[in-house]
């Protein structure tokens, strides 16, 4: 996935850009695929985790795989 700037300035995951996959990114994706939260373009690309062009469940599912070490981004 070609994303805005850098590729290597952001990992895949880290959707509130603080540097880290936590929880909270888990959250926020979750909050984007329900419309409660706004996103910019770049966070959409970071939470599209499965890239099929869509922020569901499954990517906030593969966010917290990241973070149990089970999913490698």
């Amino acid at each position: 996935m070609q994303l805005a700037g850098k590729p290597d300035e952001y990992l895949m995951g880290d959707v509130n850009l603080d540097g880290e996959i936590t929880e909270e990114d888990s959250s926020l994706v979750m909050q984007i695929s329900a419309g409660t939260a706004s996103a910019m373009d770049l966070q959409r690309q970071l939470a599209d985790l499965n890239e099929d062009g869509n922020i569901t469940a499954v990517d906030a599912r593969y966010v917290l795989q990241i973070i149990e070490g089970i999913r490698v981004q």
